[in-house]
């Protein structure tokens, strides 16, 4: 049984392509060696009829793409594929919560549980100023998700970005190019801003 469970993660190895990735006819031993076709017989035989084919080099990193690809297949543990500055963000708050062990399970059940509250350590400057790697548009889109309950709140946001762009698009076509200048731009915003906050 364990033999045709190895031999079946052997297909499923080949299958997703990480057998034959990242390597090159440098790997080889010899050109006149190519690579034996794979899936044909079983893991065994065919890391054998590998080994004899690849370099050494070559030969260890496949060997440690299948343990790696075995022990995902194997266990309860998947890959979340994230950016860099969202996974700092989540090290910050990991650390902020006393939640920064090995993995991240337990502070992500957190969040996601709404009888907790962590606002304390999310407001922290330790996770605010990190920046996040999302574009303006999935912005727009956390931020929706978070008011959906508000719908009222969201379209005042609405009306404030469509009052940002008419603004902006009528200070351009009544401002020639050479008056343009930081100065003119930083007193046009200032006057903006007064107008957004209700001061004028």
């Amino acid at each position: 049984m364990a033999k045709q469970s190895d031999d079946k993660l052997w297909q499923e190895f080949i299958d997703s392509g990480a057998a034959n990735r990242g390597i090159s006819t440098t790997d080889l031993m010899s050109i006149e060696n190519p690579l034996p076709a794979l899936g044909q017989t079983s893991r065994k035989e065919e890391m054998l009829a590998l080994k004899s084919v690849l370099t050494d080099d070559a030969y260890k990193r496949l060997a440690a793409r299948w343990r790696k690809f075995k022990h995902r297949s194997t266990s309860d543990i998947t890959t979340l594929t994230i950016s860099r500055s969202t996974l700092n963000r989540l090290r910050a708050v990991a650390r902020e919560t006393g939640l920064d062990q090995d993995n991240y399970d337990l502070l992500l059940e957190i969040l996601m549980d709404p009888e907790h509250k962590l606002d304390e350590h999310l407001v922290s400057d330790n996770v605010a100023n990190i920046p996040t790697s999302l574009n303006i548009s999935e912005q727009s889109n956390l931020l929706r998700a978070k008011l959906r309950f508000r719908p009222r709140s969201w379209q005042y946001l609405v009306n404030i970005a469509e009052f940002a762009f008419g603004s902006g698009w009528l200070a351009c076509k009544h401002l020639s190019g050479g008056k343009r200048t930081t100065k003119a731009e930083e007193e046009a915003l200032s006057e903006f801003m007064r107008k957004l906050k209700g001061l004028e």
